[in-house]
């Protein structure tokens, strides 16, 4: 298969744009393990700089642990997190 000099270009800055965009993360749906779907809140609706990074926030009654695309939209008073594991294990 021939790719074209503009493809072998563009591939890793379409990654790359994925990558700090977010693209894939769903606020609403929690990751495997991490409660029914649905049960999460979805993403605040905050006029924040942000950084991009997926982060998992623990709900401080229920201790249920939601993906977020960012900590700007993690609901309020929630803890976050970088990794679903230590969201789980953290008190």
């Amino acid at each position: 298969m021939k790719v074209s000099m503009f493809a072998r270009a563009a591939l890793p800055l379409i990654g790359l744009g994925l990558l700090i965009g977010g693209a894939g993360c769903a606020g609403s749906n929690p990751p495997p393990g991490a409660g029914p779907p649905g049960a999460c809140p979805p993403p605040q609706d905050r006029d924040a700089i942000c950084i991009q990074v997926v982060v998992w926030a623990k709900h401080p009654g229920t201790g249920q642990c939601c993906q977020y695309g960012n900590p700007c939209v993690a609901p309020e008073g929630w803890e976050t997190f970088y990794s679903l594991e230590e969201c789980e294990q953290a008190p």
